[in-house]
């Protein structure tokens, strides 16, 4: 649970701005050029982009990991406790930690709109599932919560999760025709940098002498990414239309 902490708080946020910082700040700023208005200011796409990753790095998935625990036959029991823990750090470091470091690379995105994002798609859906799952659990009792509501819910957050993602890219289809090129070096820190964190988390659990089924979701949860939550910030900024937040519900 440490390392799990210490990989996605004090070392995964700031790999992300040196890998960002040094492929698009640096070697691939030429090759990206434009602008877009954001709040009435005309923002270079190139700090755009690495304002972007940077709040993409500092947001660790957290139901996804879910899915990839089990798909990697990993500890669940353990793969659960680490998914809620970081849901709560996120509440609450996840606001200040980006502020800073957008501050810190002189890119700006409202601190108002940073924080509404992490209570509308962190807080407002732990809120809802654990509210759900305690009515459910008081009135239908464990078996039908298991047996019959896990059933139906389980296509249901499938479904709603592809569902976001195609309107992820149907509202942003026509920047992705324009830019392939924009696409394709920014895939490359971001690229980087998950490898790079699974690597270090995987094998930092190795050294702690840690079983493979609790070493694995450690370093898938290392090495994942919260898309909402940074999207969002983004998104509202430059007028976009946001992820819907049910997905996150359904989720939890």
């Amino acid at each position: 649970m440490l390392l799990t902490l210490v990989v996605n708080w004090l070392i995964k946020p700031f790999t992300m701005v040196a890998f960002s910082q040094f492929f698009l700040g640096w070697l691939f700023r030429p090759l990206i050029i434009g602008s877009e208005l954001i709040r009435g200011v005309d923002v270079p796409l190139v700090d755009s982009y690495i304002a972007g990753t940077i709040l993409l790095g500092i947001a660790p998935c957290t139901a996804m990991v879910l899915m990839w625990g089990y798909l990697s036959y990993s500890n669940q029991g353990h793969t659960l406790v680490m998914v809620a823990v970081n849901s709560l750090a996120m509440l609450f470091l996840y606001a200040p930690l980006g502020r800073w470091l957008l501050a810190a690379n002189n890119l700006t995105v409202p601190w108002q709109t940073i924080v509404l994002s992490v209570l509308i798609y962190v807080g407002l859906p732990l809120v809802a599932g654990m509210a759900s799952r305690s009515w459910i659990l008081r009135y239908k009792g464990r078996a039908w919560f298991e047996q019959r509501f896990l059933q139906y819910l389980t296509p249901v957050a499938i479904t709603a999760m592809l569902v976001t993602l195609v309107l992820l890219f149907a509202f942003k289809g026509e920047l992705l025709l324009k830019n392939p090129l924009h696409i394709l070096l920014i895939a490359v820190p971001l690229f980087i940098q998950t490898n790079f964190i699974f690597l270090i988390s995987y094998v930092a659990a190795q050294r702690l002498k840690l079983t493979y089924e609790d070493a694995a979701p450690a370093a898938l949860i290392g090495a994942s990414n919260h898309f909402e939550v940074a999207i969002a910030p983004r998104s509202s900024s430059s007028a976009s239309i946001p992820v819907p937040p049910w997905r996150r519900s359904l989720a939890y």
